[in-house]
């Protein structure tokens, strides 16, 4: 049995599981050492994730994706991070720049490739080299080798042997019109926003930056480079000390669009 047929049946069984199995069976299910360790060697032989590769669709965009069982079933199901795909859609056009800094797997750039694309560029970060990997592979099985640049090192408040900024990056690339920003990075966003500084003064990108620590500096940061429309992904308005996972901040007014 071929290796692509092997991963599709796997995946018709997480996709029954997932579709037969209430949320708290398969969190029960998931703590136990028995099928823990069934998991592991059915998903994760090896002990890495074993990688889906096949065509998913988002609105109107097609594009090859490669990501673990649990991430390419949400991305063929539904698609990852919606709210975030829906606002970038609604505001980059082709000729646009776009810079996706935690691209994990790589959907929310594939997204963007496809809005810019052919004469823009996304700039993506991924610092799991395992991970960058597969975003590659996505990539070019997608026809935009010429339009997603990855960055070979994580995005830092400097540059180092293991980071890079932001702005070192897009210096590097000459990117023009950079109109959305995206920093969702675990923890380090205010550092990788610091070595935004003169991206955000240059291009004032609407800028969608996860809160979970240095909300106020990053809320700070953002209004001293001239912005003055902060959200949520609800549309709901967000003030210096509202506690938000993900904040949008942009010069103009914007609005994520609802769902087609």
């Amino acid at each position: 049995m071929s290796g692509t047929l092997k991963s599709r049946l796997k995946h018709g069984l997480y996709r029954a599981a997932v579709r037969t199995l209430s949320p708290t069976l398969r969190e029960t299910l998931g703590r136990a050492a028995v099928t823990r360790r069934l998991r592991d060697r059915f998903f994760r032989p090896g002990g890495r994730p074993e990688l889906l590769r096949g065509e998913v669709a988002w609105r109107d965009f097609r594009f090859q994706f490669s990501a673990p069982f649990q991430v390419f079933d949400r991305a063929e199901r539904r698609g990852v991070e919606n709210r975030i795909c829906r606002l970038a859609q609604s505001l980059l056009a082709d000729g646009d720049s776009a810079i996706d800094v935690g691209a994990n797997y790589g959907f929310v750039s594939l997204v963007l490739g496809r809005c810019v694309a052919p004469a823009g560029r996304v700039l993506s970060f991924e610092i799991d080299p395992r991970i960058r990997a597969a975003v590659a592979e996505s990539r070019d099985a997608s026809g935009l080798a010429e339009v997603i640049q990855l960055a070979p090192k994580g995005a830092g408040a400097t540059d180092t042997d293991a980071l890079t900024t932001v702005d070192s990056a897009a210096r590097e690339l000459s990117l023009e019109r950079i109109r959305f920003l995206k920093i969702d990075v675990d923890g380090l966003d205010f550092e990788v926003l610091q070595g935004a500084a003169d991206t955000l003064r240059a291009w004032h990108p609407v800028v969608v930056i996860e809160m979970t620590r240095s909300a106020e500096a990053i809320y700070d940061a953002l209004a001293g480079a001239g912005y003055r429309h902060f959200m949520d992904q609800e549309n709901q308005p967000v003030q210096r000390g509202d506690r938000v996972e993900n904040l949008i901040a942009s010069v103009e007014p914007v609005r994520i669009p609802p769902p087609a």
